[in-house]
């Protein structure tokens, strides 16, 4: 199957277009778009599947209604993945899927699933995974080795445009007890320096780092003793905790629902729900690094199946029975 991906978000293209890639198929990703980009894309390319995914320059002015049309013209399938979800599901995601009309919706939020079937799209649930060639166990990195350390941007430039009680809770819950202590952690991602006002305390200036590679974040996590993980919500999971423990680093993420449904605390990662249980965890396994070992290699386990290949397998499954479902019709 030849599968053209409409895409140019720097994480993005590196996971289901790969997932896609090893299961044989034929892959191409084009960005930057305008009209001329896609129509000679489509024709040269001839593919069996148009992909469009999250948020980014190539979703502004009337992109989504040139893909629309030019699939639809040339009788291609089309399905968009919605990564934002539930964060962003009225501002953004529901918007771009109304005007890209998109065969099959698949949301990474499965608490959405119905909404966009109530709104007379096809919608199934596929959750983030991992990209085993940017993120596996490998021998750790003296240039990245830290303590503790938390990846991940701040999303303080949005607080006040979307509700980040969770994610604050969760963050407060996770970092606000280390600060106190003087306990560091190394902040890697965009405007930390920003946080002591929503924090209630500044984060110190040389534990901020700023942006990394994402091609880098596998040597942070499998170097680093503890490596912080940090949720958004109850019902989902970030795309780095399976890249986290698919790099086979020691987790210490938030106690939620999903992170219980899928994984087994204290033997696959350690969870933590108040100040007090994280500064507890945290000083316990800093002494004690073959219980860490012995819990990353376990968490490393369970994840592993969780590929983007996997992905791109149950995307192929969806579209069948999708096409059946038409079929019966």
């Amino acid at each position: 199957m030849r599968v053209l991906f409409f895409d140019s978000n720097y994480v993005l293209i590196n996971l289901l277009p790969n997932g896609f890639k090893q299961e044989g198929h034929q892959v191409r990703i084009v960005g930057n778009l305008n009209e001329e980009k896609i129509a000679k894309s489509i024709k040269m390319f001839k593919p069996d599947l148009i992909v469009t995914q999250g948020w980014g320059p190539d979703h502004d002015g009337d992109k989504p209604e040139l893909i629309c049309k030019y699939a639809k013209q040339n009788g291609i399938p089309h399905i968009y993945w919605s990564v934002e979800d539930p964060r962003y599901t009225h501002t953004f995601a529901y918007p771009i899927i109304t005007r890209l009309q998109p065969d099959l919706v698949f949301t990474i939020c499965k608490e959405m699933v119905q909404f966009y079937r109530d709104h007379g799209f096809g919608c199934e649930y596929l959750p983030f995974g991992y990209e085993p060639t940017i993120h596996y166990p490998g021998e750790k990195n003296e240039d990245f080795k830290c303590n503790i350390v938390l990846v991940a941007n701040s999303y303080v430039w949005d607080f006040k445009n979307n509700d980040y009680d969770q994610r604050l809770k969760y963050l407060k819950d996770l970092v606000c007890p280390l600060i106190d202590e003087g306990i560091r952690i190394d902040f890697f991602g965009h405007r930390w320096e920003e946080m002591g006002s929503y924090l209630g305390k500044d984060i110190p200036k040389d534990w901020i780092r700023g942006p990394v590679s994402y091609h880098n974040t596998r040597d942070l996590y499998r170097s680093s003793n503890i490596v912080l993980g940090l949720q958004s919500f109850d019902e989902q999971l970030t795309h780095r905790t399976y890249e986290i423990m698919a790099s086979q680093g020691f987790l210490l993420t938030n106690d939620t629902e999903e992170i219980r449904r899928l994984f087994v605390p204290g033997e696959e990662l350690i969870i933590t729900d108040s100040p007090e249980k994280t500064l507890e965890l945290v000083n316990y396994y800093l002494d004690h690094p073959e219980e860490r070992e012995r819990i990353s290699a376990n968490g490393y386990k369970n994840v592993s199946p969780n590929t983007y290949r996997q992905r791109a397998k149950e995307i192929v499954g969806f579209l069948k029975k999708d096409l059946l479902k038409k079929e019966k019709k």
